[in-house]
């Protein structure tokens, strides 16, 4: 919504009117706000875009594609004369997005005008470009008027790849770099786009260069060349003898024709697919190397020794960080106390102590272990903790679990679950649970209530016997005795390996655990001036941490807690820093009103009332109406941003996780924001505006380790897809909508915000908030030496609940006006990246699905037994190449999880997750994925209704029956 100004509606002034039908400029200006209340919004603003669901949006927005295929397929398999007819047809697609433009934006004259000097030169352009047509029968029609067609051949192709590069909203009249003062607010609010440096310019094109090169080349001799033979045979073709008492002989007579036309769209859709093949071949590029040398590393990357009033060695430093992370994989049961003692870093005296530290049988190094090492990518290096910025996470909350009651770990979910919870973690993490078996055992031997009496034997045990008959209780259940120490230590080992809150609180909280590391390392002096005062100590790294890092969770059913109220204050005494923010109510003061609203704040050091349970709130705001619009998650996020603290925002959902050696990452990813050396000039100055010329940074994206991979081929399979998302080559025009992102607080906070709340239209509201940075000058970069965990969805439902989820947003993405301004501002090169990095996927999946049906009708209509002798031999080679290239595009979609598991774990764990893929024939659940997704495009672009559907995240212990699968799924999969 605009006002009623220019095309791209910057208000004015002097159109902005009042209800008395004068306008808001004619009075004076110390009186103009104290009007506000009397302007008449309706006339004052009007939309510049108008949302129709119809399936002209693709036409519009992505015109680029379809011209560069029909030039490229033209140029490469006809003659020069059918080019030119080749760029007739590129010229009337460029006039159908034209027309159907003029449905979409308002018919304001600067709209209309633009929009209609375009279709003026886009016709005359059809008329010269279809007027070699007439010279086949020049002697017929005009004589000697007309002259041979090559004078038309290159100012046709001129315009056929005109139309190509050029953005439509570049065309007759430039919206992107025009120097009218019309197009400014255009170029302000939508095509304000990051520039390339120069090296990320050259290899943008270079890149999309060698793409279309190989595209074309494979086209030409796999699809064009090849397909000369069948077309070449079905054209002469007579079918005799096929009289029919309802329709004649015309249906069998054409059979051919028909026959001819439903291959020619097979070859046509197969063509449109391989393109989708060569993006993930080309793209899927290893950003990374494998570095051994951790300790030079942690040194040089995370430590900044160069500015230390106290000289230490680096080992004296190093050896407390590493130690540090050692001790944490030990608090989550990662490592026994034996293996500590050896893991630990320090000097030993001879090379025989120097042995083998973790047993044989122990499966590969823990995920984060392997984190340590992931300083791949260039990285600015890192800041000291006082020069660094401050930061907050931000995390919604409704009704995901907070803590697992003994209740639900114990016992099975339902008649249909054949083990319980907690059986069915200790098989996915045998040594984990061993190894908490062994710490609780040894706690219960100190603890105080077992001073006197030994409950795990005799005194034949003591000496080292051993009974483990008694000791059966703590590996079935991890305690002996009911205690609720003992129960709440089984409960948060289970809580840990779920998807849940406290998972998501213990791993962030791991930021003010390395911000204390950091700064007791880096400030040797604070160390020697507390002496040997641990308390005064940690009081000191305690206000240090709270000062860069805030922790506040948007617990939107906090004040109607009851069973859930227990676990929360937990989490708070846990973690007294951290900060809850919550919606209150009050009734109104006026009686039959709407209660009042209030958006609330506490944390663990608020004041804990002993009437009603809560805590008592630190800052209290009433707020106008309800602030729930959408599905709540954005809302929430909207909601809580009143709270954040600093300069940089990092946006968390529950089910994600942390590790201490990526938080020790913290200040070398906030330095990715450039902001660490600005410059004394001023933006105002003579020559301060050079130092301004490079677009700020908004948003900086880091990856996602999926720990939930190894639970069942699913999760496997769903964190395959999230592990390689965003680790493909950045290249000008993706935009990786992820939670892990950093974003720049102040930059996203005034473009737009940090999440669209509307219901529906922002089904995946994530990606706007990326829309609209990038749109209006923010940079977005990426990172691949730093991450975070994640869990995806788990069970066959679930899974597939969740692709439904993705079908149904992407198509209210295409129908906002986001994906107009990109699709019709965006350069060439950039335009690719974003159109295969994100709409063109799901496109894809479209035609995979449609080339099997249409490519199953022309079989029917091959095999049909015909009367009379025919040489279908190319005809049926040529079906052999389409079974061949549907196979392959299902195997091409392992590419990219084949390469990152190369780059990262070697070849023997590549090739083993692969064939782990293929022998479990999770390509078979590939065509049921991608079939539920096409679907759920095809169904919303039609009828709409796109909702957010809650997945659950549970574990897959239960089996549903193939009748009610069916039930759920057939409408979609067999449509």
């Amino acid at each position: 919504m605009t006002a009623s100004t220019s095309s791209s509606g910057i208000p004015r002034a002097s159109r902005i009117p009042l209800n008395d039908r004068t306008c808001l400029v004619d009075l004076s200006p110390a009186q103009r706000f104290m009007k506000f209340d009397k302007i008449d919004w309706n006339r004052a603003f009007f939309k510049t875009y108008q949302e129709k669901r119809t399936l002209l949006q693709l036409l519009v927005h992505f015109n680029h594609i379809w011209v560069i295929h029909n030039s490229r397929d033209t140029t490469a398999t006809m003659t020069w004369s059918t080019t030119v007819l080749g760029g007739a047809v590129s010229t009337i697609i460029m006039i159908l997005a034209t027309l159907a433009e003029f449905t979409f934006i308002t018919t304001t004259w600067n709209n209309t005008s633009h929009l209609s000097r375009r279709l003026m030169f886009l016709l005359v352009a059809l008329g010269l470009t279809s007027a070699h047509v007439l010279h086949r029968n020049r002697k017929r029609w005009l004589g000697r008027l007309l002259p041979a067609p090559y004078p038309w051949y290159h100012p046709v192709l001129h315009r056929s790849y005109r139309y190509a590069i050029l953005p439509s909203g570049r065309m007759f009249g430039d919206r992107v770099a025009g120097k009218s003062h019309k197009y400014l607010a255009s170029q302000t609010f939508t095509a304000s786009y990051p520039t390339l440096t120069r090296n990320q310019r050259i290899g943008s094109i270079a890149l999309w260069t060698l793409f279309f090169g190989c595209k074309a080349t494979e086209s030409y001799f796999y699809l064009a060349l090849l397909f000369k033979d069948p077309v070449h045979v079905m054209v002469g073709i007579k079918i005799q003898q096929c009289d029919d008492r309802i329709f004649g002989n015309a249906l069998r007579t054409n059979q051919a024709a028909f026959t001819l036309a439903i291959v020619f769209i097979v070859d046509l859709t197969l063509f449109f697919l391989d393109t989708y093949l060569w993006y993930v071949i080309w793209n899927t590029t290893p950003l990374k190397d494998i570095f051994t040398r951790l300790p030079k590393r942690i040194y040089a990357k995370i430590l900044v020794a160069a500015d230390m009033e106290v000289k230490y060695k680096p080992k004296v430093l190093v050896s407390q960080v590493w130690n540090a992370i050692i001790i944490s994989m030990y608090c989550e049961h990662l490592l026994l106390i034996d293996h500590v003692q050896k893991l630990l870093y320090h000097q030993v005296q001879r090379q025989s102590d120097a042995g083998r530290v973790l047993p044989r049988r122990k499966r590969g190094s823990p995920p984060h272990l392997v984190l340590c090492s992931e300083f791949d990518d260039y990285n600015p290096g890192a800041a000291p903790v006082d020069a660094m910025p401050t930061f907050t996470v931000l995390t919604p909350h409704y009704l995901a679990k907070i803590l697992l009651s003994l209740r639900e770990i114990i016992r099975e979910e339902d008649q249909n679950t054949s083990v319980t919870l907690l059986e069915y973690l200790k098989q996915l993490h045998p040594i984990e649970w061993e190894n908490f078996v062994k710490d609780t055992m040894i706690l219960a031997k100190e603890s105080a209530a077992f001073n006197r009496i030994n409950p795990f034997g005799n005194s034949s045990d003591e000496q080292g016997g051993g009974n483990k008959t008694d000791d059966l209780p703590f590996y079935a259940i991890g305690f002996k005795s009911a205690a609720p120490e003992f129960t709440l230590r089984t409960r948060i080992w289970a809580s840990l390996r779920a998807q849940t809150l406290y998972r998501t609180v213990s791993g962030m909280m791991n930021y003010a655990k390395a911000i204390k590391l950091l700064y007791r390392v880096g400030n040797p002096e604070v160390v020697q001036l507390f002496g040997g005062n641990t308390e005064k100590l940690e009081h000191e790294l305690g206000r240090v941490a709270r000062r860069k890092f805030k922790f506040v969770i948007s617990m939107q059913r906090y004040s109607k807690f009851n069973k859930e109220q227990e676990n929360a204050e937990f989490m708070l005494r846990a973690y007294p820093d951290l900060q809850i923010a919550y919606l209150d109510e009050e009734p109104s003061k006026k009686e039959g009103g709407e209660p009042r609203l209030f958006l609330a704040l506490i944390d663990g050091h608020s004041e804990l009332m002993p009437k009603t349970g809560h805590r008592r709130s630190k800052f209290r705001i009433e707020l106008l109406e309800n602030p729930i619009l959408g599905d709540g998650k954005s809302d929430d996020q909207n909601r809580e941003i009143i709270f954040y603290r600093g300069e940089y925002l990092r946006l968390i959902d529950v089910n994600q996780d942390n590790y201490l050696e990526e938080c020790l990452k913290i200040h070398n990813v906030l330095g990715e924001f450039e902001q660490y050396h600005t410059t004394q000039q001023s933006p105002y100055a003579q020559w301060g505006h050079k130092e301004f010329q490079q677009s700020p940074v908004a948003i900086v994206e880091a990856r996602e380790y999926i720990f939930s991979e190894n639970i069942g081929i699913l999760g496997d399979v769903a964190g395959g897809k999230e592990q390689t998302f965003g680790t493909l080559a950045w290249i000008g025009g993706k935009l990786h909508y992820g939670h892990p992102d950093f974003l720049n607080a102040t930059f996203m906070s005034t473009r737009g915000g940090v999440s669209k709340a509307q219901k529906g239209p922002h089904l995946n509201e994530d990606i706007f908030a990326n829309m609209n940075a990038f749109g209006r000058g923010g940079r977005i970069k990426h990172t691949e030496y730093f991450q975070c965990g994640k869990g995806r969805d788990l069970g066959f439902g679930t899974v597939l609940n969740f692709q439904t989820k993705l079908g149904n947003g992407m198509p209210e993405q295409m129908l906002s006006r986001e994906y107009y301004y990109l699709g019709t501002q965006l350069p060439i090169n950039r335009f690719l990246s974003f159109y295969y990095g994100h709409p063109g996927f799901h496109i894809n999946n479209i035609l995979v699905i449609l080339s099997a049906q249409v490519f199953i009708l022309a079989l029917l209509f091959l095999v049909d037994n015909q009367r009379g002798c025919y040489n279908l031999l190319p005809v049926f080679d040529w079906i052999k190449r389409c079974i061949i290239s549907i196979f392959l595009v299902f195997a091409i979609a392992f590419l990219p999880l084949f390469l990152q598991e190369l780059t990262e774990r070697g070849t023997g764990r590549a090739l083993l997750r692969l064939a782990k893929h293929f022998l479990s024939l999770s390509p078979i659940f590939e065509v049921f994925s991608t079939q539920i997704q096409s679907n759920s495009i095809i169904t919303n672009t039609s009828f709409g209704g796109a909702r957010y559907i809650a997945t659950g995240r549970g574990f897959a212990t239960t089996r549903i029956s193939f009748s009610t699968l069916y039930s759920r799924l057939a409408l979609s999969i067999l449509v």
